[in-house]
């Protein structure tokens, strides 16, 4: 199951995610809702991140890909949109 992890700055999950993405081969071929692989256009990144407040940054992470990573609670989303990794 997937779970919510926090990092305490956009460096630190920057840095996670693009270690993670080269162990996993990433760029990666997409793939179309009956699970058929597309090749164009190609996932680029694993997940993103959403700024909560100064020091708290969250993503969405599988179990398998955790580790040293700390447990969070799910974001309560508000009405307003909140900031992603592109606009942190």
């Amino acid at each position: 199951m997937d779970k919510w992890y926090s990092f305490d700055s956009i460096e630190s999950f920057q840095t996670w995610h693009e270690a993670l993405k080269i162990q996993l081969g990433y760029p990666l071929p997409s793939i179309d809702q009956e699970g058929k692989i597309m090749g164009e256009p190609y996932s680029t990144e694993y997940t993103s991140v959403i700024k909560i407040a100064d020091n708290d940054y969250r993503a969405v992470v599988e179990d398998q890909y955790a580790e040293g990573l700390t447990l969070s609670d799910r974001p309560i989303f508000q009405d307003k949109p909140m900031s992603t990794s592109n606009e942190a």
